[in-house]
């Protein structure tokens, strides 16, 4: 656990995430304990430490710590001392000054040991300051005592939010289900309670947790229960908060509707902020979140509050191809201008100098005018974490206008205090930004700020989906491409290097692994890996990488170190729409001359160039590592102009180089076998799901059967948690998305999700440490017109803790189902490979069903062994 790198959920990182993209609000991130009406434990506590407390909460961070350390000059009060090196620990970690912060921490902790009111809230910073540093389990650890502490005094304010602490701290651990229970605790405790701001406050921030957790659902839910009770209050400051939240959700689902449905296939060189939308469902979702922005705007009193809203509700309007009114820019100009210099109002100025500089009504001049006093504010401040964003912003001011030595030198200021202050959240973009700037005045230092970039993406690789609870930024315009980017870099002789297409494996991988992290909002591998080199060196491995101009191809040939390579000059859009044609022909009964000769086109780019090197290397399987564009596809179903690939080699599919350790079958395994055969929530019926279950009762005598009305989440779940299944084969109509929301199994009269299905695998696994060997879904799909489905099959594989995966990637007829699960089971009661037995089973309804309707659709996923 040790290894994962998380970073700290505040507010920092909230706007410094929101500048990527047009949300700003005052964020979970300190949780509730940290509002402070009174110094607890302290009798006359100076005005000093309240007036700090509120400075802190606009952000006016160097006046906070003045009067903090007057409080510890001037008052000799133990309390009094110990609230004030406690307070000042935070301020010192907001300004990145972090040798500051751990002595004021210590200072604390010295002299608050008699007291729990002010240990509690000492425990709670050094919590924080633990998670800011990646360290997550002394984090969760001083939560705890935080949460005991707080439990011991009766601060039901101070419980929530340390509780809601620890629950992020579950989640970047990989504890799910303990995660899960703790926020519904919160949220039943907090639903119990009669309405107060505590409520309010408390709901909104458990909303905001959900959001973090992909939860989107129940993060709409709960923010609505919290206006509701804001309504009941009439307390306009708690409607314009819980509004401003609820459109950051509203606006959640936009964004996942918009990218599931967006035809943009190229990746773009640099991001645009300034797209607008084309999709039907995603602009009403967006017009959701501008009407909860606008409202947000009207109901609060707080200029900090009215000022994010309206920036919100015109990008939202942006968006939506709107013309944004002259006066209201104006009018938002003159709000932010009357802002108490603060953090908050810096990246208030540098989002609204991008959404001035997105205008085509001449505003260029002015955005830079707001981004230069937002650099003044920030270096007036101290503040050098807001100076570096703001340096950076202006610096991309003047790379869009190819202005390359203005661009080149603040990109370089912001990156030197990027590192400085050590954030490698922001260091990233700024070495990301410098690579952009060199490659295009073509100098050979462009490849060296990709490689550090990549580096600092890497070190935060979990923080990408979670550490900002306000904004789901996209993924696909502001991470994608410094991988894809770096990998043109490295590929772009024509026969690279061995150094470099061993680095372009690595940034493969990273890459994979990567989009399922953002899939999930979380880390996806909870085990250690291994590498597919040291455990089963027979196999040849393809590395696919489809980039703007080529699809390059990197293999690893079994018992070899060098790494061969080709590239085929195609688009990535040209090959998107060929991958649909193909998968949608795939689908059909009939697989006419011209299908075919679709397959041949793609085995010619895929495996051709290498069939030299697999004649003098001959493997035992070939593994496929595929990108994004060509993960719907079948590689079994590729056709050499005589035979399919099937029909050569056994096949498999990993979502990288590295898998979860494995063991063969055992030779009697017990098997979970669980099916819907009768008509199930307006599905058709499935009806050889029966015989399918009774062939694998037949070979595998130790068999339990869940069929029908049997098969319910809660049966499921008590029979799943007994650890003598390795084999579970599911039966049942289900579907694949690139939305984890859209993504499920039905059950009787139920659906399970994929959250559920992962959580219930891994659950076992956490208990027993016995994993499943074998998940089957045996009547799944991917669904229609969604061109990343199967990262939902991959996130399914990978997840769920089953060391191998055997999916349908459309639904075919039960005959032939019956008949290929029939041949599977029977051999994989012998000893051979799974993918030998899943080759021999798909040759077998080959020969019956020539047509790939009847038999590609079989994929094996993980290890194949």
């Amino acid at each position: 656990m040790a290894r994962k790198r998380v970073a700290f959920l505040d507010s920092v990182q909230s706007f410094l995430r929101s500048i990527l993209g047009w949300i700003l609000l005052a964020c979970l991130g300190l949780g509730l304990s940290l509002s402070l009406p009174h110094a607890p434990g302290v009798t006359n506590p100076p005005p000093s430490l309240q007036l700090g407390q509120n400075l802190y909460r606009e952000e006016r961070y160097p006046e906070a710590i003045a009067l903090w350390q007057q409080v510890i000059q001037t008052d000799t009060n133990p309390a009094s001392q110990a609230l004030a090196w406690n307070y000042l620990a935070l301020a010192y970690q907001k300004l990145g000054e972090w040798q500051q912060a751990e002595s004021a921490i210590a200072q604390s902790l010295a002299l608050g040991q008699t007291q729990p009111e002010i240990l509690a809230r000492i425990y709670n910073t050094q919590g924080h300051l633990n998670w800011t540093r990646g360290q997550v389990e002394p984090a969760l650890e001083n939560w705890q005592l935080s949460t005991r502490l707080y439990q011991q005094i009766g601060d039901a304010s101070g419980e929530l939010g340390s509780k809601i602490n620890q629950a992020q701290a579950l989640q970047a651990l990989g504890l799910h289900n303990r995660a899960t229970t703790l926020l519904s605790g919160v949220q039943q405790q907090l639903q119990a309670s009669p309405a107060s701001l505590l409520k309010s406050t408390g709901l909104r921030s458990l909303g905001n947790a959900f959001r973090v957790a992909g939860e989107l659902d129940k993060s709409q839910a709960v923010l609505e229960a919290s206006l509701q009770v804001a309504n009941q209050l009439q307390d306009r400051a708690a409607m314009g908060t819980a509004l401003l939240s609820l459109g950051n959700t509203q606006k959640a689902f936009a964004l996942l509707e918009e990218e599931r449905q967006s035809s943009l296939i190229q990746y773009n060189e640099r991001p645009d902020f300034c797209r607008r939308l084309t999709q039907e469902q995603a602009i009403e979702g967006y017009k959701v979140a501008a009407n909860s922005y606008q409202n947000a705007a009207l109901q609060s009193p707080h200029a900090l509050t009215q000022a994010q809203a309206k920036l919100n509700y015109l990008n939202a309007l942006y968006k939506l191809n709107q013309t944004i009114d002259a006066n209201e820019i104006q009018s938002l100009q003159s709000l932010i201008n009357r802002l108490n210099p603060s953090r908050a109002t810096i990246y208030a100025q540098v989002n609204f100098a991008q959404l001035l500089a997105c205008q085509s009504q001449g505003l260029e001049g002015q955005s830079q005018d707001v981004l230069k006093r937002a650099i003044a504010q920030a270096e007036n401040l101290g503040d050098r974490r807001s100076l570096s964003y703001a340096l950076g912003k202006l610096a991309q001011f003047y790379e869009t206008n190819a202005n390359w030595q203005e661009a080149t030198q603040l990109t370089q200021q912001a990156l030197e205090i990027a590192e400085e202050i050590q954030a490698p959240d922001i260091a990233y973009q700024w070495q990301w930004q410098l690579g952009r700037i060199a490659r295009i005045q073509n100098n050979l230092t462009a490849i060296n700020y990709y490689k550090a970039a990549f580096t600092n993406l890497q070190k935060i690789r979990t923080d990408l989906v979670s550490l900002n609870p306000d904004v789901q930024f996209s993924f696909r315009d502001e991470i994608e491409p410094i991988y894809r980017q770096l990998a043109e870099l490295l590929l772009q002789a024509p026969q690279p290097s061995q150094e470099n297409l061993q680095s372009a494996r690595v940034v493969i991988e990273a890459l994979q692994l990567a989009e399922l992290n953002n899939f999930f909002r979380d880390s996806c591998l909870q085990n250690q890996p291994e590498n597919i080199d040291r455990i089963d060196p027979t196999v040849a491995v393809f590395y696919t990488i489809a980039l703007n101009n080529k699809l390059a191809v990197i293999i690893k040939p079994p018992h070899q170190n060098q790494l061969a390579y080709y590239s085929t000059p195609i688009s990535r859009l040209e090959v998107s729409g060929k991958v649909e044609d193909l998968k949608t022909s795939l689908q059909q009964p009939l697989f006419a001359e011209e299908d075919r000769e679709l397959s041949e086109e793609f085995y010619q780019i895929l495996i051709q160039k290498a069939e030299n090197i697999l004649t003098r290397h001959p493997p035992e399987t070939l593994v496929f590592v595929l990108d994004d564009l060509l993960r719907n596809l079948p590689m079994s179903a590729l056709f050499d102009g005589e035979r399919y690939l099937i029909e050569k080699y056994p096949i498999a599919q990993t979502p990288g180089i590295q898998l979860l350790q494995a063991q063969r079958i055992q030779k009697s395994p017990y098997v979970l076998a669980a099916g819907v055969s009768e008509a199930n929530q307006g599905q058709p019926p499935l009806p050889g799901v029966i015989q399918e279950i009774e062939n694998i009762q037949s070979y595998f005598p130790r068999t339990q059967p869940l069929i029908n009305e049997q098969f319910t989440k809660n049966e499921f779940n008590q029979k799943l948690n007994q650890p003598q299944f390795s084999i579970v084969h599911l039966a049942t109509h289900g579907q694949f998305s690139s939305q984890v929301e859209n993504t499920f199994l039905l059950v009787w009269q139920d659906t399970l999700n994929i959250r559920e299905l992962n959580q219930l695998l891994q659950e076992r696994s956490q208990i027993e440490d016995t994993p499943i060997q074998l998940l089957v879904l045996s009547a799944c799909q991917t669904a229609a017109g969604d061109r990343r489905a199967a990262l939902g099959l991959a996130g399914v594989a990978v997840r769920s803790g089953a060391r191998s995966t055997i999916a349908t990637l459309w639904l075919i007829p039960d005959e032939s189902t019956a008949k290929l699960t029939n041949e599977l089971y029977q051999l994989l009661a012998q000893p051979i490979s799974l993918a030998k037995a899943l080759q021999t089973a798909q040759i077998s309804i080959l020969r019956e069903y020539t047509e790939p309707y009847y038999w590609a659709a079989y994929t094996l996923i993980g290890n194949w062994r």
